[in-house]
């Protein structure tokens, strides 16, 4: 129904999460939402993630970062340089982190 919806408005489905700050007190919603064809979530790879940063100074225009969140080339890249440092540290190179001794 929420699909049907979407489509009839020229809309596309969107998991999107949210994290608001207002007068110190924090709140976090994720939620399955409808985004026009024109907004940043609604034009991305299945491995990217979009980050639209609102505040006092991006508000009418929001701060956009797009760039690849997961997937086979990020995660392969990231226990790439895991496994980099953690030779690095058992071979006396580096120190390991203090949680680690």
């Amino acid at each position: 129904q929420l699909l049907t919806q979407a489509k009839a408005g020229a809309k596309v489905l969107r998991y999107v999460a949210c994290l608001s700050i207002r007068n110190g007190s924090v709140r976090a919603d994720v939620s399955l939402q409808q985004v026009s064809a024109g907004h940043a979530l609604a034009a991305i790879a299945p491995c990217d993630n979009v980050f639209v940063i609102r505040s006092d100074w991006y508000n009418d225009n929001p701060l956009v970062l797009k760039g690849p969140g997961a997937g086979k080339v990020v995660t392969a890249g990231g226990l790439h340089t895991d496994l980099a440092v953690l030779v690095n540290q058992l071979t006396g190179k580096t120190k390991l982190p203090a949680v680690l001794t």
